[in-house]
C-alpha cells in the first residue's frame, strides 16, 4: 500500500495476554516453543530468562495505572504559566478511577463539575460536548449521556473500552471488543476481535466495523503477533489473546479530502497498542488503506488529524515518551518534542494542537498535563490535586482546552 514503510525485519512479538475484560488482565502463564523446539524444552515465565523479554511480558499483563507520583500538599494545581505565551482557555479533563469529569480554568479553578449517577463507577474516557452534556464511558460496561446536572439522558451497554469519537453528523464512534474464534490466528484459544459500535445521537447502535477483519483484509495482517507457537496453560480459564489493544479513534469528517484520498470523510483513524500501529481504516471497504509505526513508536495512543494533514500522536516508549508529528503522505516526521530532560507515561498520554501552535501534553501515568511551544519551552503547567485512595496523584486519562465561547451552557443557569 503506497506510503507504507519499507520492509521490516522479523522481531519476536511478545503478546499481551488477558483474563476476562480489557484491562483487568494480568500476564497468563504461556509455554513458548521456540523454533524447532518441544513443550519438554519451553521454557515457564517463572524461570530465568533475559530480563528484557520478562520486563515486556510483566508490562504487557498490566492494567491501566490509577497514579504512580506520591501527592504534595504544596505541589499541585498550576504550577507554572506564562500568560503571554499560553493559549488560554477552558481545561477538561477526567481520571481513570475517579466517578466525574472536571473543568478548571487556567489558574487551576475548578469551573464545572460532572458526577457519575453510581459513585462506585469511573470513568475511563469522557468527551464534553458543547451543549455542555457529557459521554462518558464506563470501562467493559456501557457508554452514557450525561446532562450537566447528572441526569443520564441515555445509556448503550456494551463491553466498550477506551475511547470514542463524535462526528460531525452526531454519530458517536466508539471502541468495544468480543472474543472470536479464528483458527488462522490460534487453533485453540480465543482473540479479542476489536470493534467500532457507530451510534445515533441517542445512543442507539447502527453497526458494528471489525478493526481485526479489516487488518486481516489489508496488506498488514503479518503485523499481528505470532501465536501458533504458544500454548496455554490449561489451568487458566477464560484465555484471550490481545491482537490489536486499539485504544482511540477519530472520524475524518471530509475537510482534507482535497489533499488526498485518505482523509475522505467517514474514514477512521484508529491507534493499536500491542502492533505499535495507526492505520487509516476504510469502513466501506473493511480494509486499511494507510498504516505507520512499526519499528518507529511504541505502545503509542491519541493520534489525532491536523488542520494541515498531519498526524499528531503520543509515543509512549520502552522508557521515554515523545511527541510526534507525521505527514503521512511522506511518512516524514515533521516536529518531534523529545526533551533531554525527558518525560515519561508508561500506560497511558495524549495530546492537543492548540490554535497558537503551542500542544498541550497529558503525561496520564503521573498525572501531569504541560503546554510546550514550537521550540518545545514549557509555559503552563498542571499537576492534578485529586489523589488516589492510597495517596497517589490520580492519572489523568486526557486533558482537552476549549475556548469559553465554545462551552456556552456556563453561562446558562443549570438545573439542579
Amino acid at each position: 500500500m503506497e506510503g507504507y514503510p519499507g520492509r521490516f525485519s522479523r522481531i519476536l512479538l511478545i503478546l499481551f495476554v488477558f483474563v476476562g475484560g480489557a484491562l483487568a488482565g494480568s500476564v497468563v502463564a504461556l509455554k513458548f516453543i521456540g523454533s524447532g523446539g518441544t513443550a519438554e524444552d519451553s521454557v515457564d515465565p517463572a524461570a530465568e530468562r533475559p530480563e528484557n523479554l520478562r520486563r515486556l511480558e510483566q508490562l504487557a499483563g498490566l492494567p491501566y495505572l490509577t497514579g504512580v507520583v506520591p501527592a504534595s500538599r504544596s505541589d499541585r494545581g498550576v504550577v507554572e504559566y506564562e500568560r503571554s505565551r499560553t493559549w488560554d482557555g477552558l481545561n477538561f479533563f477526567n481520571c481513570l478511577i475517579l466517578p466525574g469529569a472536571y473543568l478548571v480554568d487556567m489558574e487551576g479553578k475548578r469551573v464545572f463539575e460532572w458526577l457519575a449517577p453510581d459513585p462506585d463507577e469511573s470513568w475511563f474516557d469522557a468527551k464534553l460536548l458543547p451543549t455542555g452534556d457529557v459521554l462518558a464511558l464506563v470501562d467493559g460496561y456501557r457508554v452514557m449521556r450525561v446532562a450537566p446536572n447528572g441526569d443520564v439522558r441515555w445509556e448503550y451497554r456494551a463491553p466498550v473500552h477506551h475511547d470514542l469519537a463524535v462526528a460531525e453528523n452526531g454519530e458517536i464512534f466508539v471502541l468495544a471488543r468480543r472474543a472470536v474464534h479464528i483458527k488462522a490466528l490460534h487453533p485453540k484459544v480465543p482473540v479479542f476481535d476489536d470493534e467500532i459500535h457507530v451510534l445515533d445521537p441517542d445512543g442507539t447502535l447502527i453497526r458494528k466495523i471489525s478493526i481485526l477483519e479489516a487488518i486481516l483484509r489489508s496488506p498488514f495482517g503479518f503485523l499481528l503477533p505470532s501465536s501458533h507457537d504458544l500454548e496455554p496453560d490449561e489451568s487458566v480459564p477464560n484465555l484471550v489473546l490481545d491482537m490489536l489493544h486499539s485504544n482511540h479513534v477519530q472520524v475524518f469528517d471530509g475537510t482534507l479530502e482535497h489533499l488526498s484520498p485518505l482523509f475522505r470523510r467517514g474514514n477512521l483513524l484508529v491507534s493499536m497498542r500491542t502492533i505499535n500501529s495507526v492505520g487509516i481504516l476504510d469502513p466501506d471497504e473493511s480494509r486499511f488503506v494507510w498504516l505507520w509505526g512499526p519499528t518507529n513508536i511504541a505502545r503509542q495512543h491519541h493520534p489525532t488529524l491536523l488542520p494541515n494533514g498531519h498526524i499528531l500522536l503520543f509515543d509512549n516508549g520502552q522508557s521515554a515518551s515523545q511527541i510526534i508529528e507525521l505527514d503521512p503522505l511522506t511518512n516524514t516526521v515533521v516536529w518531534r518534542y523529545a526533551p533531554l530532560e525527558g518525560f515519561y507515561s508508561e500506560a497511558a498520554g495524549s495530546v492537543q494542537r492548540l490554535p497558537n501552535g503551542n500542544t498541550l501534553i497529558t503525561e496520564s501515568d503521573p498525572g501531569v498535563v504541560f503546554e510546550v511551544t514550537p521550540a518545545g519551552e514549557t509555559v503552563w503547567r498542571y499537576l492534578n490535586p485529586l489523589t488516589t485512595p492510597d495517596g497517589l496523584r490520580a492519572t489523568i486519562w486526557r486533558m482537552t482546552r476549549f475556548d469559553p465561547k465554545e462551552l456556552g451552557f456556563l453561562n446558562q443557569p443549570t438545573p439542579r
